[in-house]
């Protein structure tokens, strides 16, 4: 019996020390599982926190779109605005130039000339040098010696077409 005494009181040691051992790993455990549950909390924290920085960066953003979106309108507009008064303007050189080569044509071979001197009789009709004669073909006036320095002076700014045939 006194065996029977000393093995019981070894195996209640033996289970004490167990339970001491179970408890000491569940409360390692439950230690464990709150510093999990700690982490997964700052990463859940963490995680909202990135997303209304997102949030906010994307609504700066897609601001900021409609800000250049709007300016990009204006512009376009602009730029049509520019172009319809650039069409204009070149409509209205085209005509005075058209004009300018028109009076400064050789009423004899119909031809602008290409450098001066360009004659002139008393009343102001330009003749070119090749037909220069005598007298003026329009207002059969004598000619003289006269000589537009402003017609010369045009012809050189002037776009002429190319002498040569096959050219375009």
């Amino acid at each position: 019996m006194a065996r029977r005494g000393k093995s019981k009181s070894k195996r209640s040691t033996v289970v004490q020390d167990e339970m001491k051992i179970k408890q000491k790993v569940k409360s390692q455990f439950a230690e464990e599982v709150k510093s999990w549950q700690q982490q997964a909390e700052n990463l859940t924290s963490m995680m909202e926190k990135e997303k209304k920085e997102f949030r906010d960066q994307l609504a700066a953003i897609q601001a900021k779109n409609e800000t250049n979106e709007e300016k990009c309108k204006s512009m376009e507009k602009e730029i049509e605005t520019e172009q319809t008064k650039f069409k204009e303007l070149k409509g209205k050189h085209n005509y005075i130039c058209d004009q300018m080569k028109q009076n400064l044509e050789c009423p004899v071979c119909l031809e602008i000339p290409r450098t001066g001197p360009v004659y002139v009789c008393p009343n102001g009709h330009f003749v070119c040098k090749k037909c220069t004669t005598g007298s003026c073909p329009i207002c059969i006036d004598f000619m003289g010696n006269g000589k537009s320095l402003l017609a010369a002076y045009i012809l050189e700014l002037i776009e002429h077409k190319c002498k040569f045939v096959e050219c375009e």
